[in-house]
């Protein structure tokens, strides 16, 4: 997410990192956020190497939504780590060329694919799919063109595929913070936005444990 913040040369769009984490036992926490000129696949490697010396010795997945960069960061820091492009954001590229009126057909229909139960029955329903909406090509290729991510989902237990199918609980958290940070306008420094940001995040934590 952005937020503005005042410099020495006026006010500027950052770029605001966050990173959620959930372990094992499906306990999540915030495991950081960070303030940087621009988002970078440089940036992404410094936040996964960050996380690493602090101990996240390995991740099983992680969930983005195409963000520049990351997924050959990810590549680079945790090269063991599978990742998983987020099927609503694919959703949402993909109806905004359809008419608006049948946007929920639509998605009634891929959402029968990426909830089947296997995957054999999920390329079933993909090419109904296809037919059914060739009218509206580039929709479909939005899903054609992926449809990697939403194979790789059947390589897993459904129970896992509910987790990481979608980045809801980062939107979430940074809608959290946008109550917070447009009310403020641009934050006077850095430092001030960093303070707010960490107040913040403790006030949604205490929330996912009690």
């Amino acid at each position: 997410m952005c937020t503005s913040v005042k410099t020495e040369v006026g006010t500027g769009q950052k770029a605001l990192y966050n990173m959620i984490g959930i372990d094992v036992d499906g306990c999540k926490d915030v495991l950081g956020f960070w303030l940087s000129e621009e988002e970078s696949s440089r940036q992404w490697i410094q936040i996964l190497e960050e996380i690493k010396r602090r101990g996240v010795e390995d991740i099983l997945f992680i969930s983005l939504d195409g963000l520049p960069g990351l997924e050959d960061a990810i590549k680079t820091v945790y090269p063991q780590t599978a990742t998983q492009r987020c099927i609503v954001h694919l959703m949402r590229n993909s109806t905004r060329y359809i008419p608006r009126k049948q946007w929920a057909e639509f998605a009634k229909d891929i959402k029968a694919v990426y909830k089947a139960v296997s995957l054999d029955e999920a390329t079933a329903f993909f090419e109904s799919f296809q037919t059914k909406w060739a009218a509206y090509q580039s929709a479909v290729n939005v899903w054609t063109k992926n449809w990697d991510a939403v194979a790789r989902l059947f390589e897993l237990p459904s129970a896992i595929r509910k987790i990481i199918y979608t980045t809801n609980t980062i939107e979430s958290y940074h809608n959290q913070l946008r109550k917070v940070t447009n009310c403020k306008g641009a934050f006077p420094s850095k430092k001030q936005t960093n303070a707010l940001c960490g107040r913040s995040r403790k006030n949604v934590v205490r929330k996912w444990f009690f």
